[in-house]
């Protein structure tokens, strides 16, 4: 459970983050008055969004890809998720998200490997936000580690 917001419960906020790779990793950190995934990208030019939700052991990646008829099984983007945007036109443009600030975020973490966001705009240690609970590693988005732009993260 995130708590970092708890000082700004109930309060709107505006956040934004400048795109500068081709493939981001990104979390909206507030509640969405529409959690489609055009309106909540509107702002970066993306092409596709891919979001792995570990509930589902069958097909767990989901995508939205702007190019199709049928865009895709990721229909919705919540503060909760961690998902990738990705194509040239994103560098340069701002995910820019405007709602209303969570005082707590209850995450389900599954048996395995997991994809979250991080839901707050308060910056705290890996060990302190995964405080009580057991795990092996975190890996955050790195520019220079291709081909999956990860890196694991100490939990200081």
């Amino acid at each position: 459970m995130a708590e970092g917001n708890k000082n700004w419960q109930g309060v709107a906020g505006k956040f934004a983050k400048q795109l500068q790779y081709e493939k981001e990793f990104i979390s909206a950190p507030f509640i969405q008055y529409s959690e489609s995934v055009p309106t909540v990208l509107q702002t970066t030019g993306f092409e596709q969004a891919r979001y792995f939700n570990a509930s589902d052991t069958t097909d767990p990646w989901k995508a939205y890809i702007v190019a199709k008829p049928n865009p895709g099984d990721l229909i919705k983007i919540n503060h909760s998720m961690g998902f990738w945007i990705g194509n040239g036109a994103i560098v340069g443009k701002s995910f820019t998200v405007a709602g209303i600030v969570p005082g707590q975020t209850q995450l389900t973490l599954y048996g395995g490997w997991n994809m979250i966001g991080y839901p707050s705009i308060e910056s705290k240690p890996v060990s302190d936000v995964l405080l009580g609970i057991s795990y092996t590693s975190v890996e955050a988005f790195d520019p220079t580690a291709a081909p999956y732009y990860l890196k694991i993260l100490s939990s200081t």
